[in-house]
């Protein structure tokens, strides 16, 4: 028994602007088009920062801690954790201006082209 699959027609749904929007962010999760290390790297911010800046707290009112490491950790902790995760996101913030690049190239690109 021999299954026959139209892969044309498949490639067609696939690629379809029409198609449902489940597909098209599964299309681009595949195709690597969509980051989630992006989104991963922002959660990691916040919560490292939360638990950052609650750790100075109990430093600051624990009675095994010291004020002025609380003190720090609670101020210059998030600042530095920041510096850290934004070298984290720089190669995705230039993937997003190469990409706008790329689109606003296109459609210069079109736009030329009806006029020939």
């Amino acid at each position: 028994m021999k299954i026959d699959i139209d892969t044309d027609a498949l490639k067609a749904k696939f690629n379809e602007k029409s198609s449902s929007g489940f597909l098209l962010i599964l299309k681009d999760f595949v195709t690597f088009k969509t980051m989630i290390f992006s989104a991963l790297v922002i959660a990691f911010y916040i919560v490292s920062t939360v638990i950052c800046m609650g750790y100075g707290i109990f430093q600051i009112f624990s009675k095994y801690g010291s004020t002025f490491w609380g003190i720090c950790l609670f101020f210059i902790g998030p600042f530095v954790l920041h510096l850290f995760f934004e070298f984290l996101m720089i190669p995705f913030a230039l993937l997003d201006t190469l990409r706008e690049v790329r689109n606003e190239t296109r459609a210069v690109k079109e736009e030329l082209s009806q006029f020939e």
